[in-house]
């Protein structure tokens, strides 16, 4: 954890969503030096995916915020279910070109945080931060 952060500082769990080609352990690695608790999962290319096979997933419900690089048709099937059930909770979605065949705005529910590509240590954090903050009811 980063040493300048306050040590009282409550710990955000966050779920990576990212394939094992686009170098997960990186980007988790960026992600636990600011402080957040990381879970990996590598998308349905190498296993079951639970939240497609059934509805549901342990590893979504545990998160508090989600963050999705899959850029794949499965990958875009994943972030809208899970930026459907999880509405005014924590997401954020990769946009861009690697990700040509996911719809812009204003096909994302507004609570969602974009990150585009190419996608910066700095760009990702904030898109975290901004998704782990507390929503205001609608």
């Amino acid at each position: 954890m980063d040493p300048t952060l306050p040590p009282d500082r409550p710990v955000t769990r966050v779920l990576l969503e990212c394939a094992e080609h686009d170098d997960p352990a990186v980007i988790a690695g960026v992600l636990r030096r600011a402080g957040y608790e990381v879970t990996v999962c590598t998308g349905p290319e190498h296993h079951r995916c639970d939240l497609l096979a059934r509805g549901s997933c342990d590893r979504v419900d545990d998160a508090e915020v989600v963050v999705n690089l899959l850029s794949t048709r499965a990958g875009d099937e994943i972030a809208a279910t899970v930026a459907t059930a999880r509405a005014g909770r924590g997401v954020v979605v990769e946009v861009g070109v690697p990700s040509s065949g996911r719809p812009e705005v204003p096909s994302w529910p507004s609570d969602v945080e974009l990150v585009r590509t190419p996608i910066t240590a700095e760009a990702l954090l904030a898109a975290v931060e901004r998704a782990a903050r507390p929503r205001q009811p609608a």
